[in-house]
């Protein structure tokens, strides 16, 4: 230690000390160090010198302690001289018992004056190695190894150093009033800052506190670190142990492996790897992930909640919905604004309110609770308001054994406001039941709308049998005849999904069978009347059936001359006027076949004739579907026209074709030997337009939407109508316009939504979002039905979650955590290769939705 003392003394000799206080010895025992500097005649004094030391209780007179000491010869160059005192321990072993002493020295036998006084150093030999650096206001003081202190750029005061360090790796307090206990190579940096002890660490700022372990870093003011490995608390946040695990600003860290609260007031108890985001919770497990503002996830793994939503534990959980709770399971769903799963497997509550609990529930409307115990297939539901539950083994109600083959069973009274039995309903019928208490609904005798009523109950049998064996044309089993204008002349109806209205059956083998034929001679009559009511099941106004190869199920023939007759007039108010089926693998087998006959038939005659009454815009006079690769509407001719369609008035089209698949076609024509399509007219193409062929247009051409040109395309100028220009991409999941997609990891060459905050796999955007068009589609390929056309740059509408920071004109936008979302760039370093582009429209701050973006991936 230091004795920090400077004096002048004056020699009645002539000689002139400069003395100062010297260092106590690097090893235990009762001597310490004096320096001076002698002067003869105002010059350094060279030569040698005989010093005697001698030690009292005052400054003048007083009591001398101990025995002087004596150093006779001591070398002086330039006047500077070392000497040890007390280095036999001649002033006595209670010398420095703390009252004050003074230093007496004399050079060649002349005292100097006045004494000495000396300071604390000499008390200190009691703490070998331990040393104070004396300062004008607060002396530091350091132990341990020699080079443990400030460093050489810093002068810090009243810091302590406790012990510890060494040669390669010393202990450092650069910051005033900073204390380090021990340890090896730990660094104080701020004022106020402490740390107790362990390897390597560092506290940075203010007020910082590290208790111990190794490489832990406290990086802001007032930030903790209890201890553990490479644990580093940001600005009076606290990281209590574990390893590599990160704190925010007023995060915390409980422990555990890899964890990151990473906003503000974040917290996680402990565990892997797991993430809170401002004022985010994870109690612990591995890989959680608490992203939003007041966001809550107990544990288990993989597990997500977003904003004010909580997942209390379980697998690979997903709340993302404001206010929205999975309790447990796995694979569960819920982005539904206050929605919840109780667990679980693979439930999803997407609407506001919506409950789903079992397997495969989904509740995708708002207010829907759904329950599923089916393991196979996914339980849905279809409309907002439902409550759905699917139980094979059927509901009780009040029993713990419901009646087998019923979908509820209840035990006791069951009172209602209403009550509905659909099937076989009609006015005036009444509800009556068999022996085991099944109802059915029947007519009433003497009501409506029969006044006559004949039931039977057979199976297999007739309420009413017609047989005629007569040979003669027109005899009849049964035969119906009506004079009036509005009769009819056999009615028949059907209520029961599995019953017929009229059943006809032609058993004979060969000949021209009929099982029921319907004539009548009036200008407006119907030969054959059938109407089913029915509103559910598979029911017929007319069923005919016939198993000659030349037989005709139902036939219907009018003879009139003149006016409007049908052979048969087929009406529904529901489903289709008339159903044709045929289940026959034979060329040309028809489900409905239509023939003409005439050799001169009139302008327009048809073998099948469509027509719509209603001046509305959405029926079809004819409509064809094939559920497989064929056609929904075939013709053929061998010199005319295989297809005819005549608009005559309006805004008609002659021939309309459609296709609600992407890689299917509106209107295909192909020509082996010459044109394809030839256009005498103007061309119009609202839809897709494929050309296979050559093709010829005689007038203007207007294309509205997409033409898809096998071959060549070559123009002077292409303007296109569209925002911007995408490519078809194939994707692993569903996605609506306006959503950001990312590159997929797990499926090479998909797309998947972008998910995470500053997310570098960012590809583009869905086009299409609030009704702006894409300009462009590359890669639409045939075959690639499962694609979606992808911005890749220009104007689109982007999904944006401007949750915490508000978005306005030109901000720079990123990937945001929640799943498909953009948000405004707050992190620069981070946002390299994550920019999909720039903001054109602003977001109000806590809220999200469509902000109109320049796309320009970075």
């Amino acid at each position: 230690m230091l004795i920090h003392r400077l004096a002048r003394l004056t020699l009645s000799a002539g000689l002139t000390a400069l003395l100062a206080s010297g260092t106590v010895g690097q090893t235990a025992g009762p001597e310490f160090t004096y320096q001076g500097h002698l002067k003869q005649a105002g010059r350094p004094f060279n030569g040698n010198a005989d010093f005697e030391f001698r030690l009292f209780d005052a400054e003048v007179g007083g009591t001398q302690i101990g025995s002087p000491v004596m150093l006779p010869g001591v070398p002086v160059a330039a006047g500077l001289f070392t000497v040890r005192v007390n280095e036999a321990g001649e002033f006595g072993s209670t010398a420095f018992n703390g009252d004050a002493r003074w230093l007496e020295v004399s050079v060649n036998g002349t005292p100097l004056s006045p004494r000495q006084a000396l300071t604390s150093a000499p008390y200190a030999l009691a703490l070998p190695g331990m040393r104070t650096k004396e300062r004008p206001d607060s002396p530091n003081v350091l132990g341990g190894h020699k080079s443990n202190g400030p460093g050489n750029e810093h002068d810090p005061l009243g810091i302590t150093i406790g012990g510890g360090g060494s040669g390669v790796d010393p202990q450092r307090a650069n910051a005033s009033y900073s204390t380090i206990s021990g340890g090896l190579g730990n660094t104080a940096q701020g004022a106020y800052a402490s740390i107790g002890g362990g390897l390597h660490n560092n506290v940075i700022y203010d007020n910082g506190t590290i208790a111990g372990g190794v490489e832990n870093v406290s990086a802001g003011g007032s930030a903790f670190v209890g201890g553990g490995w490479d644990n580093i608390a940001a600005e009076a946040g606290v990281v209590a142990g574990g390893f590599h695990n990160r704190a925010s600003f007023h995060a915390v860290v409980g422990g555990g492996d890899n964890n990151n609260a990473s906003h503000p007031h974040g917290s996680i108890v402990g565990g892997y790897q797991n993430t809170a985001e401002i004022r985010g919770f994870v109690g612990g497990g591995n890989n959680n992930h608490a992203a939003g503002g007041n966001a809550f996830v107990g544990g288990g793994g993989g597990n997500y909640a977003y904003s004010e939503a909580a997942v209390a534990g379980g697998s690979n959980n997903h709340a993302g919905g404001q206010f929205a709770a999975i309790a447990g399971g796995t694979g569960n769903v819920a982005d539904g604004a206050a929605s919840a799963i109780p667990g679980g497997l693979g439930n999803s509550a997407m609407g506001t309110y919506s409950f789903a609990a079992g397997h495969q529930a989904k509740s995708l409307h708002n207010g829907t609770f759904v329950w599923d115990g089916e393991l196979f297939s996914d339980f849905a539901s279809t409309g907002e308001q439902q409550f759905l539950v699917r139980a094979y083994g059927g509901v009780g109600i009040n029993t713990n054994a419901p009646a087998q083959g019923a979908a509820l069973t209840v035990a006791g009274l069951t009172q209602t406001d209403g009550f509905r039995m659909t099937t076989g309903a009609a006015e005036g019928y009444v509800l009556t039941t068999d022996a085991n208490g099944a109802g059915t609904w029947r007519p009433a005798s003497g009501g409506v709308p029969n006044p006559l009523v004949l039931t039977g109950d057979q199976p297999g049998g007739a309420v009413i049998l017609g047989k005629n064996t007569a040979t003669g044309d027109l005899s009849a089993g049964v035969a119906g005849y009506a004079t009036g204008p509005g009769g009819i002349g056999v009615y028949a109806q059907s209520d029961d999904p599995s019953s017929t209205g009229i059943w006809g059956r032609a058993t004979a083998e060969t000949g021209i069978t009929t099982g029921v034929l319907g004539q009548t001679y009036s200008s407006e009559g119907r030969a054959v009347f059938g109407l089913a009511l029915g509103s559910t099941g598979k029911t017929y106004g007319v069923f005919g059936r016939t198993l000659t190869d030349q037989g005709v199920g139902v036939r219907g023939e009018a003879l009139a001359d003149s006016g409007i007759t049908y052979g048969g007039y087929f009406t529904s108010n529901s489903g289709d006027g008339v159903y044709g089926k045929t289940d026959s693998s034979a060329t040309l087998a028809a489900g409905v076949r239509g023939m003409l006959n005439s050799n001169t038939p009139g302008a327009l005659s048809a073998g099948v004739h469509g027509r719509v009454e209603s001046t509305g815009d959405q029926g079809i006079g004819v409509y064809g579907v094939h559920a497989g690769d064929g056609w929904g509407v075939y013709g053929q001719t061998h010199g005319g026209r295989g297809v005819y369609g005549l608009a005559s008035a309006g805004q008609g089209v002659g021939v309309y074709g459609a296709s609600s698949s992407n890689a299917g076609y509106g209107g295909y024509f192909r020509n082996t030997g010459g044109v394809a399509l030839k256009v005498e007219g103007g061309f119009d193409a609202n839809s897709t337009a494929t050309i296979g062929g050559e093709l010829t247009v005689a007038g203007a051409t207007t294309i509205n939407d997409n033409l898809l040109v096998d071959g060549t395309a070559t123009v002077d100028v292409l303007q296109i109508t569209g925002a911007d220009l995408a490519e078809k991409f194939p994707v692993s999941e569903d996605a609506q316009p306006g959503m950001l997609m990312a590159i997929d990891p797990q499926h090479p060459g998909n797309l998947c939504l972008a998910r995470g905050a500053y997310n570098r796999c960012v590809a583009g955007v869905v086009s299409g979002a609030n009704a702006l068009p894409v300009g462009a589609v590359l890669g639409n390929l045939p075959g690639q039905q499962r694609t979606l056309p992808i911005a890749l740059t220009g104007r689109v509408w982007v999904y944006c979650d401007a949750t915490d920071l508000a978005i306005v004109p030109g901000d720079l936008l990123t990937t945001a955590s929640r799943p498909g979302h953009a948000m405004k760039v707050a992190d620069y370093p981070r946002a390299q290769g994550a920019i999909i582009g720039k903001a054109m429209t602003a977001l109000e701050n806590g809220t999200t939705g469509l902000v109109l973006v320049l796309v320009n991936l970075q």
